[in-house]
């Protein structure tokens, strides 16, 4: 599971030992179902994704890519609430001004 402490992300296993942390803009974040990712919203709109199977490099998890300008600008990061789907594939982000999908690999 991963807890949000200020603008770091610690994960941690099952038996709460930490496994290392990612660098967000905010504490807002959306776990896939199976683990294997990370998904954050950024200001402007970007929806950035990070690799937790991967080893992380000095503590970090690596992001995957450079992040993903979403469809439509939901609001204020900050404001912002998150969810996904069972299957993994979209990204649900809400904030003040609307709400924005995002299909996912």
């Amino acid at each position: 599971f991963a807890s949000p402490t200020e603008y770091h992300l610690e994960v941690y296993d099952r038996s709460y030992n930490l496994l290392g942390e990612v660098l967000a803009d905010n504490n807002q974040f959306v776990l896939a179902p199976d683990g294997t990712r990370l998904y954050t919203v950024s200001p402007g709109a970007i929806l950035r994704s990070y690799d937790l199977t991967a080893a992380p490099v000095a503590g970090q998890y690596p992001e995957i890519g450079t992040g993903v300008v979403l469809a439509g600008d939901p609001g204020n990061p900050l404001l912002a609430r998150m969810a996904i789907s069972p299957d993994g594939r979209t990204v649900f982000v809400a904030s003040s001004d609307g709400i924005a999908v995002q299909p996912v690999n």
